[in-house]
């Protein structure tokens, strides 16, 4: 798959929830990575994230970003940062680049 290409589908399953089917590469280790979007009548997000990836339950980003809702604060800047058409995919990119060290998760 090229790089241009989106690696992930949306699917409509609310009027404020989402979600998001990624494509995982054939020679991945675990085959499911799913994430629920609800958004909030104060226009936060809640984030959920469903995989057969048994290392992500005790993973650093689970812990300290899903787990404690610090998403949101990703949310906050990517709202600020972009125009309403890109929020949904930038934040589908932070969520797949998640930082691997507490410094880059921290900045």
């Amino acid at each position: 798959m090229s790089d241009n290409k989106k690696k992930y589908f949306i699917i409509v399953i609310g009027i404020n929830e989402l979600l998001i089917e990624n494509i995982l590469p054939q020679d991945c280790e675990f085959k499911k990575l799913i994430f629920e979007l609800k958004f909030t009548n104060v226009d936060n997000v809640v984030t959920k994230i469903s995989t057969d990836d048994t290392t992500f339950k005790d993973s650093l980003f689970n812990k300290e970003v899903i787990e404690t809702n610090m998403y949101n604060e990703a949310w906050c800047v990517i709202k600020e940062r972009y125009s309403s058409s890109l929020w949904i995919e930038k934040y589908i990119f932070f969520l797949l680049n998640a930082p691997p060290n507490v410094i880059d998760l921290i900045n």
